[in-house]
């Protein structure tokens, strides 16, 4: 969650759960508009990463090693 980590590099052990919350409402920028930016982006940053992890672990992997490995198994 990119807000934790900006919040507690900015803020440290000082930071509170309000400075959390007044991230993911107000931004980096402090305004409203900077608010819905920021969560645009991490909309999109995740959806994005969400589609290739989905694309990437659905297709066809062949593993020889593995296949003659399993076969030698009891069944």
């Amino acid at each position: 969650m990119p807000q934790v980590t900006y919040v507690l590099l900015t803020k440290g052990k000082t930071a509170a759960v309000r400075d959390f919350f007044s991230f993911m409402a107000f931004g980096m920028g402090g305004t409203v508009l900077s608010g819905v930016g920021q969560f645009g982006k991490t909309l999109v940053m995740r959806s994005c990463f969400g589609f290739a992890w989905n694309l990437a672990s659905s297709q066809p992997v062949d593993m020889p090693a593995f296949d003659a490995a399993l076969d030698r198994l009891p069944k």
